[in-house]
């Protein structure tokens, strides 16, 4: 009885494992078969407080997968048109938006990116708004999508 309940501890193991990205190379298909995903983007203007953000995250959902990301001017300017794509307000001025977001020096600092599994939009975006309260720094803080259509275009511009 012992050697099945190991077999059996060992297969789930296993299958959790796999079901989990280990490296950014299989992320946007993991994304694309989880419709329970979310990209999360903690904007370099935000530094420090990453535990108790993780904290966050863990509460509403599960963090999937997390990386640092150095970003130059054009790759910043991309995420951010990105990630204001399907914005329902559209942005009138990027550039502007881009000096807000990105005050001088603010990209010597590393942008964190997260692959969230929540089980609902609601949940996200609670965690979005907890998060947002940390920093007082309104909604340059994080981004984290709305859609799966969002997540997997996140997804294709950040691995």
């Amino acid at each position: 009885m012992k050697n099945i309940y190991f077999a059996l501890i060992t297969l789930i193991a296993t299958l959790h494992s796999i079901a989990l990205p280990k490296d950014s190379s299989n992320i946007v298909d993991y994304c694309k078969k989880n419709k329970d995903t979310f990209i999360a983007i903690v904007w370099p203007i935000t530094q420090g407080k990453t535990q108790e953000i993780e904290t966050l995250f863990s509460h509403y959902g599960k963090i999937c997968f997390k990386r640092t990301m150095k970003l130059s001017e054009e790759t910043a300017y991309h995420i951010l048109q990105e990630s204001h794509y399907n914005n329902s307000q559209a942005v009138r001025d990027m550039d502007a938006h881009f000096a807000w977001y990105f005050p001088k020096g603010v990209l010597d600092n590393s942008a964190k990116i997260y692959v969230i599994k929540a089980s609902s939009l609601s949940k996200i975006l609670k965690c979005k708004y907890a998060i947002r309260k940390l920093f007082n720094l309104q909604y340059r803080a994080v981004h984290i999508n709305d859609t799966h259509k969002e997540t997997i275009a996140l997804a294709k511009v950040l691995f």
